[in-house]
């Protein structure tokens, strides 16, 4: 007797922005309850690049805004914000994701849900505390907190990054830290070093 034909289980639809939004703003809202399992088998590397990107290209406005109103000396290059963020902070993230996936041993599929999991958290974070200390460099008597500002971005990115990879793969904080850890430094370099070419072409 012939089986009878059953389809293949539908494949999840991948991520899109809107709902990337709408899950940034809900992790904001409640961090200690992330909503990392969204992008369980739907998270795609180009679309975790993408809305990075758009997070950077609107801290590099805002920032460009921020230059204009608070700089006394009209600045030719303050534009320049818009391509060194966009550019660094993107490259940087993609430095971070495949090195992790290198060190953790990732597949494509597991690698592109963490770099999903980990535009969530690394579009706004930056955003915010970038331009929390752009703000407190202007600022004269606070400006020592610029540096306060930047270590909590990366104790952010530590944090977030170790809840995702417990949430999405089940990784202890001892199994991930260190991967994590180097990772940011990457990073860092990363990202200072594509805005000190950009800066050097322009």
């Amino acid at each position: 007797m012939s089986q009878p034909y059953s389809s293949p289980p539908p494949v999840p639809a991948s991520l899109q922005i809107p709902e990337m939004l709408q899950s940034s703003i809900a992790l904001i809202g409640q961090p200690s309850n992330p909503p990392f399992g969204i992008v369980r088998g739907r998270g795609t590397l180009v679309m975790a690049l993408a809305y990075v990107a758009i997070g950077a290209l609107v801290t590099g406005i805002i920032t460009w805004l921020l230059t204009l109103a608070l700089s006394s000396v009209s600045n030719n290059l303050a534009w320049t914000p818009l391509l060194t963020y966009t550019l660094g902070f993107t490259a940087g993230f993609a430095a971070f994701v495949f090195f992790l996936a290198s060190q953790l041993k990732l597949g494509l599929q597991a690698r592109d849900d963490f770099a999903a999991a980990a535009a969530l958290y690394w579009a706004p974070v930056v955003l915010v505390l970038t331009v929390l200390e752009i703000v407190l460099s202007r600022i004269n008597f606070i400006s020592l907190l610029t540096s306060v500002a930047s270590a909590a971005q990366l104790l952010l990115l530590l944090a977030l990054s170790l809840m995702a990879l417990r949430s999405l793969f089940n990784l202890s904080f001892e199994q991930t830290l260190r991967a994590v850890g180097f990772g940011l430094l990457i990073n860092s370099l990363v990202t200072s070093l594509v805005i000190r070419l950009i800066i050097e072409i322009i």
